[in-house]
């Protein structure tokens, strides 16, 4: 099954892996959190759910671990590889475009995507064209 380690999901280990030895319980009431809160989306009839951003803070929260950790691991539950990482060209257009105000975000956006279009039209006709 994708996003297993050895039979156990990535979020149990990443749980294991940060718990400081504490049971589920003893985590989520030295968080203050509702009993289960953590602990239901462990159940394996969870695996491959993807929670909310407030599910995810609370996990990464009460382990003290970063956002992206759990991301990570709620991701690879579902064979989401969150870990490929991008070139520098690809980081500098990213910074470049978080840099724009919300309106030409979205002139760009639509510009990338009637390009991309394009390409892929041009790519897929016959060359004796």
């Amino acid at each position: 099954m994708p996003g297993q380690v050895q039979g156990v999901s990535r979020i149990v280990a990443l749980v294991r892996r940060h718990s400081g030895g504490r049971s589920v319980r003893e985590i989520e009431r030295a968080n203050g959190l509702r009993e289960g809160s953590l602990a239901h989306w462990l159940k394996p009839s969870q695996r491959g759910a993807w929670p909310n951003l407030a599910v995810i803070e609370r996990f990464a929260a009460a382990l003290d671990v970063s956002v992206t950790d759990v991301s990570r691991a709620f991701a690879a539950e579902r064979g989401i590889d969150l870990n490929h990482n991008l070139n520098q060209e690809e980081l500098d257009l990213l910074a470049n475009y978080r840099a724009l105000s919300e309106p030409v975000k979205s002139l760009m956006f639509d510009c990338i995507a009637m390009a991309a279009e394009r390409a892929t039209r041009n790519e897929s006709a016959d060359p004796g064209d």
